[in-house]
C-alpha cells in the first residue's frame, strides 16, 4: 500500500509541474504555435506517417557519413 501510495503522490507532483510548464509556455509569444504542430503520437517535425517511422531498422544498418552541414554553402548541392 506504501508504494502505490508514494507512486500516486510523484505522479500528482509530476502533474502539477506539467501544468505549471504548460502556464510559463502560454506566455512566451508564438512558442504554443511551434508546439501544436508536434502530435503526442508521432515523431515530431517528421516528414514520414506514423506507419513509416514505426517500423524497425534493419539490424545491419549504418547511416550514411555524411558531413555537417554549415550554411555556409548551397543546402541543395550539400544534400545532392
Amino acid at each position: 500500500m506504501a508504494a502505490i501510495k508514494t507512486t500516486q503522490m510523484l505522479v500528482y507532483a509530476m502533474m502539477e509541474q506539467m501544468q505549471s510548464f504548460d502556464e510559463k509556455i502560454g506566455v512566451v509569444p508564438g512558442l504554443h504555435l511551434m508546439l501544436s504542430r508536434v502530435s503526442e503520437d508521432s515523431y515530431a517535425d517528421s516528414p514520414f506517417v506514423d506507419s513509416i517511422t514505426a517500423q524497425d531498422l534493419p539490424r545491419k544498418f549504418v547511416p550514411p557519413k555524411m558531413d555537417q552541414y554549415r550554411k555556409s554553402t548551397d543546402l541543395e548541392e550539400h544534400v545532392a
